[in-house]
Parts: structure tokens; sequence; C-alpha cells
């Protein structure tokens, strides 16, 4: 939470309810980040009136931190991305008045895992997100090796109260 609250706190709402479950790592670009999340327009557009306000790089987007993508101010709603490589020029980046893209968590367990998204399609799919958002079962035909989580959950840590 001292990364970025904010995130934080939509991260736990949007894994409370289910967002991720079946969601797509669509845009994978290895050495850089492996980005994901839920082809539901409906539910998206439903994220994205609760507006989600930037917040300041506090921690940096190194090896396997978790970050919201972002279009633009205050875009921030559902899309994440894990940094494969350590991408510190995410933590300054100028991008529509915005600087920076605030990590607000990391993969403790499973990088390897991670590192076996598939990413033979780099940015290809990213161009055909329209494809993705309008008809999920073509654009999987289309890049059949796209990798998805089953379901995403939260694990109460034990040092937590």
């Amino acid at each position: 939470r001292k990364w970025s609250p904010l995130a934080v706190d939509r991260f736990y709402q949007l894994v409370s309810h289910n967002y991720y479950d079946h969601a797509i790592f669509y845009r994978v670009i290895p050495g850089f980040v492996a980005q994901f999340g839920n082809t539901d327009t409906l539910i998206t557009r439903q994220w994205e009136k609760q507006v989600l306000v930037d917040e300041g790089v506090l921690q940096g987007n190194t090896r396997g931190t978790l970050s919201f993508a972002r279009s633009g101010k205050n875009s921030r709603v559902a899309e994440l991305f894990i940094n494969l490589e350590n991408n510190s020029r995410l933590d300054t980046i100028q991008f529509m008045d915005v600087k920076g893209f605030p990590s607000f968590g990391t993969v403790t367990n499973g990088m390897e895992v991670v590192d076996q998204i598939y990413g033979g399609y780099e940015d290809t799919t990213g161009e055909q997100l329209s494809l993705m958002y309008s008809n999920r079962k073509e654009f999987l035909n289309r890049f059949p090796k796209l990798d998805t989580i089953k379901k995403a959950y939260l694990i109460k840590r034990s040092d937590q109260p």
C-alpha cells in the first residue's frame, strides 16, 4: 500500500469481483512487459466510471513488479502489466501530461512461470485490441498461443492482520 495505495485498493476490488478470471495476456513483449486484462467491455466500462487518480512513482518498475497500464491522465482502469526486466524508463516516462507508471506490487512466487508466458506475437496482438474486445473467440483463434489466467484470488499473508 505504501507504493501506490489507490492502485492497491483498485486491484483488491478487481480481484474480489473476479475481474481477472479468464484474463488474457494479450501483449507480451519479451524483455519488457507481459500485459493482461479482461475482454468484457461491459464490465470494463463500469470500472472506467470509477476514476483512479494518478499517483507518483514511489517504487520503480523493476523485474517482477506489477503496474497499471494507462493511456493518459487518470486513465488507469484495470489493465495490468508485469515487468519482465528492469524497466526504469517507465518510472519517469512522460505521456499525456502524466509522469511514470507507479508499481504497486511484486510477483513474490512464480516468476519462472511469468517468464514462460508466450511472447512470440510481441505487439502484433496489441495492434488488434478492437478484435479482442469485440470477438474474444476470433481473437484467440488468430492468436492461439496466448496464455490466460484461469482464476485470480487473494491470499491473506500470515504477517498481515
